[in-house]
């Protein structure tokens, strides 16, 4: 198995978390469970990026789930994390896990349709094709989380403009920002459409 499907599988799993724990857990709950991680996470960071040997120790174990730039700079989870926070403290649970969608799944697909298939460069390293299967499997994963969890509460029409917008983002947002901004705007979008 390649690293870089490694690394989209561990990315699934680690984002999986979030919408769980927004689904199952009350709000109150969730904000203090996110901030606990982010903490974590951070203070993990911190002493990483500080020490060589304790990166050195990260790296033996967590390298084949990193991008080459994250050995020297913080890694995408202190990012995503940040805008899981911000979205739970301003969005309802609905919108939430939603804006979860395109970075957990559509990101990842993208990623690995792109580099394994990619052919029309759009933009920077970004490939039609990946960009096309970032829109598809946010939209599809999207309708399908809309209808069995929320009973339909967002309509086809905003699943759709959310999964244009995020895919538009994740084409303006390079390196680790888009762990951040993809989950924000897709909510912000979801949210204009309740």
């Amino acid at each position: 198995m390649s690293c870089e499907i490694k690394r989209k599988i561990f990315h699934i799993c680690f984002g999986l978390i979030f919408p769980f724990i927004i689904y199952f857990f009350n709000s109150d709950s969730t904000k203090i469970i996110v901030s606990i991680i982010l903490i974590i996470v951070s203070i993990a960071e911190i002493l990483r990026l500080a020490f060589c040997f304790i990166n050195t120790l990260f790296q033996f174990f967590f390298k084949q789930f990193m991008r080459d730039s994250e050995a020297v700079e913080p890694a995408g989870t202190v990012y995503f994390i940040s805008g899981v926070l911000i979205i739970i403290c301003l969005f309802p649970k609905s919108v939430a896990i939603l804006s979860l969608v395109p970075l957990i799944f559509g990101d990842s697909v993208a990623s690995l349709i792109g580099k394994k298939f990619g052919r029309i460069k759009i933009s920077g390293t970004k490939t039609l094709e990946g960009t096309l299967s970032f829109f598809c499997t946010t939209l599809i994963i999207s309708l399908i989380i809309n209808y069995n969890l929320f009973d339909a509460n967002f309509s086809l029409t905003i699943l759709f403009f959310t999964a244009i917008v995020s895919s538009i983002a994740e084409l303006i947002f390079r390196g680790n920002k888009d762990n951040f901004f993809i989950p924000l705007i897709s909510a912000i979008v979801l949210s204009c459409g309740r």
